[in-house]
């Protein structure tokens, strides 16, 4: 009889839960009706989401799928109740571009190679290898690092091919003049570079690669 009468007491608490449950886990009022995507060119990767319960639907493990895709950087979401997800997909941008067969690859600031639709309007990337896409490129890295620095210390400065060897990057630049860099001591090598080139009549190449002995031809 006490046994009943707990029971008797529970039963709308029980009652309650159930439905509160119910309305956590199965009301339309709370399935994803809105997803907003930045860019909005990219609203069709987050197509299956809609409908889906905003509790139930893990937006850590699609952001983590999504980024396995090469073009993909970051991911970033916000649900807001009862029925909006909002995402932000921050994509990898290309410094430089390089070809393998009839592929383009843009290669970012990060050293990471993932497919691209066309080149940009940048300077030939040369490496001997295949590509693929997701990996990082340590060699390539360094090429896209120079490549940057040289935009910021020496705007003007014409560079028409660059190419990676295993121990160097190699720049042409104005008038078909070589500038060999080494992979490391990135910054110390433009400065060298830039004192050259504005005092120094260089008619074939310029080595960077052994400190203060710059070799100038």
């Amino acid at each position: 009889m006490f046994k009943k009468k707990i029971i008797f007491k529970l039963l709308p608490w029980l009652i309650g839960a159930g439905g509160f449950l119910w309305f956590i886990f199965f009301s339309p009022f709370l399935r994803i009706s809105s997803v907003v995507v930045n860019p909005p060119s990219l609203a069709y990767l987050l197509e299956e989401s809609q409908g889906k319960n905003i509790f139930l639907f893990s937006v850590t493990d699609k952001a983590r799928a999504l980024e396995k895709d090469p073009r993909i950087k970051e991911v970033k979401a916000k649900k807001l109740l009862p029925s909006t997800v909002e995402w932000e997909i921050i994509l990898r941008r290309p410094v430089l571009c390089i070809r393998k067969g009839s592929q383009w690859w843009g290669i970012d600031k990060e050293g990471v190679a993932f497919a691209v639709s066309k080149p940009t309007k940048y300077p030939i990337l040369l490496r001997k290898g295949e590509i693929e896409g997701g990996k990082v490129y340590p060699d390539l890295r360094s090429a896209v690092l120079i490549y940057k620095e040289l935009q910021k210390e020496i705007p003007d400065l014409l560079v028409r091919s660059i190419e990676v060897k295993s121990e160097a990057v190699i720049f042409r630049i104005n008038k078909g003049i070589k500038v060999i860099f080494a992979q490391k001591d990135i910054e110390p090598q433009v400065q060298r570079l830039k004192k050259i080139l504005g005092k120094t009549r260089v008619s074939y190449y310029i080595d960077l690669r052994f400190g203060e002995q710059v070799i100038v031809k």
